[in-house]
């Protein structure tokens, strides 16, 4: 039994706006393409627009990810099934040079997942950790987070102070 496909409504806010494609039919992926163009100068982010608009289906998200060959990176982007707004995308220039986006340039792709809602139920750390896992704490991000926390705050303070604004991609 074939399951019948569900339909993403886009809309186009600017009348020259680029709508959201795929480059093959069975991507996961949908790119999505500026609207205007954007100097990105280093270190530093903008928001990037689509002049497009979408109409998720009940319970499905659209998660914004950078594209494969980018040289940028994208801010974490959620796109809700209830949200009707213009497609916004923040893009962080990491390089030491201009970053030039062109009008019609493929700049993130649109990921779209079901989602699952759960009920949030505070309990206390004794009942947390009654199921104990064979992963625990480990893994990852935590193996990161334990050996920043093993540098001494002098190095911290030492390695912020050799930079002009260490907080200069927070800045638009």
């Amino acid at each position: 039994m074939k399951k019948q496909m569900q339909t993403l409504m886009l809309v186009k806010l600017e009348e020259d706006a680029f709508l959201p494609t795929r480059n093959h039919p069975t991507d996961a992926g949908i790119d999505l393409y500026a609207y205007g163009n954007y100097i990105i100068k280093p270190h530093r982010e903008k928001i990037v627009r689509t002049g497009v608009a979408i109409a998720l289906p009940s319970n499905l998200v659209g998660l914004i990810w950078p594209k494969g060959r980018s040289s940028h990176l994208i801010g974490a982007g959620v796109v809700d099934d209830t949200y009707r707004g213009e497609i916004l995308i923040k893009v962080i220039n990491f390089s030491e040079t201009d970053l030039v986006i062109r009008e019609g340039d493929s700049v993130a792709q649109l990921v779209i997942q079901p989602v699952v809602i759960l009920n949030l139920v505070e309990v206390t750390k004794t009942e947390f950790d009654k199921e104990i896992t064979q992963r625990g704490e480990s893994g990852g991000i935590v193996a990161q987070y334990k050996s920043i926390i093993k540098t001494s705050t002098a190095e911290l303070v030492e390695t912020f102070e050799e930079d002009e604004d260490p907080y200069a991609y927070a800045h638009g």
